[in-house]
């Protein structure tokens, strides 16, 4: 196999969702920016990037949090939290942002990409189109790749889907900027205690989860 893969896949292999942090170690800046970049570069339907990614570190603001996360201490105790929010509602002009950005990026004319824009008008103004879970599922992408770039730092992660909504909005202020928040993941380093660390992986075998079409 490519030895990129295997470093890969032994990255997997290490990371778990991890039950507690150790609250003294922080997680270096050149690491964390480092994962940023790799949300930042995240794939997205159309590439809108619709999201926004809170980095919280403020201890009051995540004491704040705790409840609504059901009292989960990741909250807390981990080196940083991540909320991963979206547009609360679709707006068209955020497909117009994007056009002026994509021709400034690739030096191309805004008129050049109207067909473009015409494609991604006609997709979201369909009163069928799930916009909403459209959103959401966009965060997932992002998460997916944040877990695997912290696996591959060897920076310890815990996607979290349990916290209330509303709650997260109201103490973060997300109404004032038209965000809600989706998912949360906490990121730091383990304890060496957290029992969960040394559980062995359950994963089906290859053969029950891929099926080859010749």
């Amino acid at each position: 196999m490519n030895k990129n893969l295997d470093n890969y896949n032994a990255a997997l292999r290490w990371r778990y969702a991890t039950k507690s942090f150790d609250p003294s170690k922080k997680i270096p800046q050149d690491v964390l920016d480092g994962l940023l970049e790799c949300l930042r570069l995240t794939a997205s339907s159309f590439g809108l990037q619709l999201w926004k990614f809170l980095i919280i570190s403020n201890p009051e603001i995540r004491a704040n949090l705790l409840a609504p996360s059901y009292s989960q201490s990741q909250v807390v105790d981990a080196s940083h939290l991540i909320v991963f929010c979206r547009p609360k509602s679709f707006d068209p002009t955020m497909i117009e942002t994007f056009v002026n950005q994509t021709a400034s990026t690739r030096n191309q004319s805004v008129e050049s990409l109207a067909p473009f824009k015409e494609y991604m008008d006609k997709a979201t103004q369909n009163p069928s189109f799930p916009t909403e879970k459209w959103m959401d599922n966009q965060l997932y992408i992002a998460l997916g790749n944040l877990l695997s770039a912290c696996a591959l730092a060897g920076v310890d992660s815990c996607p979290m889907e349990g916290f209330s909504k509303p709650k997260y909005d109201e103490v973060l202020g997300l109404e004032n900027d038209n965000l809600t928040a989706v998912v949360a993941c906490p990121i730091g380093y383990r304890l060496e205690s957290d029992k969960y660390a040394s559980l062995a992986k359950v994963r089906y075998p290859l053969e029950k989860v891929v099926s080859f079409l010749k």
